[in-house]
């Protein structure tokens, strides 16, 4: 049995999903990079199971830039097969389960963070925000949008402004823990608190109301730093009043061994 090649740029989720369910014992080879094989020894495993350079180059880039990268999918056995074809002409391929989160996304290799609920929950305690779009691979809506949010974080990214998408599918409760009732749904977060964006789904429109909200998260963030300022001086007033109350001087700062001998 040939292994199914995980194409990052092409496959759809849902045909990954469905071939989940038709196979629960599915594994993946994750190919690591490594010096001791060349770009032609690993392009020349791929053209073995009858993939074309052309579809296998994004891999190996991707293998490059990430140090390691999910390149197969398939029953347990046909993945140990392939493993050792790489291992073959001295690359490290290891196989293991396939996870939620192996499944390939179409925010692939864009601007687009993918945020699982742990990055999610750094994105919200952030002073600087994101926008955060959550879908569901099966949403027609949701794929639909997907170019416009693709090219809003690539417009974005130069100002500073993170763009990020949570597939609801693999974190499981979070749509409910949030409130979410629809899909796609984008809100901006940060800062511990979350607005929910109801404009067109459209990159211009996305662009324009991220920026707004991270101009509010900003002066939002300054704000906070200026009350915590005027608290921690209301505090060091406060002692010094305290001080003249109870008639006692507040007491100097330490100047050494020196000073103290001197003094006596």
């Amino acid at each position: 049995m040939v292994p199914r090649l995980l194409l990052s740029l092409g496959l759809l989720l849902l045909a990954c999903a469905s071939a989940q369910q038709q196979q629960p014992d599915m594994h993946v080879v994750s190919l690591h990079a490594s010096p001791s094989a060349s770009r032609d020894e690993l392009l020349g495993v791929f053209q073995g199971f009858g993939v074309a350079p052309a579809t296998a180059d994004p891999l190996l880039q991707k293998v490059a830039s990430k140090g390691e990268a999910v390149v197969i999918a398939g029953a347990k056995a046909s993945c140990e097969a392939a493993a050792e074809k790489f291992v073959a002409v001295g690359a490290k391929a290891t196989v293991r389960p396939m996870r939620a989160s192996d499944r390939p996304s179409e925010y692939s290799d864009s601007d687009v963070l993918e945020a699982d609920t742990a990055m999610l929950e750094q994105l919200m305690e952030s002073s600087a925000g994101a926008l955060v779009t959550f879908y569901a691979p099966w949403c027609g809506h949701c794929r639909q949008m997907v170019p416009d949010v693709k090219k809003a974080a690539t417009l974005l990214k130069p100002k500073g402004v993170r763009v990020a998408a949570v597939n609801t599918d693999n974190e499981p409760g979070l749509a409910q823990r949030l409130g979410i009732r629809g899909f796609p749904t984008v809100r901006w977060v940060g800062g511990g608190s979350m607005v929910d964006y109801q404009g067109p789904r459209k990159a211009m429109e996305l662009m324009t109301f991220a920026q707004q909200q991270h101009t509010i998260s900003a002066v939002k963030g300054k704000v906070g730093e200026a009350v915590q300022g005027v608290k921690a001086m209301g505090r060091a007033v406060s002692k010094m009043a305290m001080s003249k109350i109870l008639g006692r001087q507040p007491t100097p700062p330490q100047q050494g061994a020196g000073a103290a001998a001197a003094a006596a």
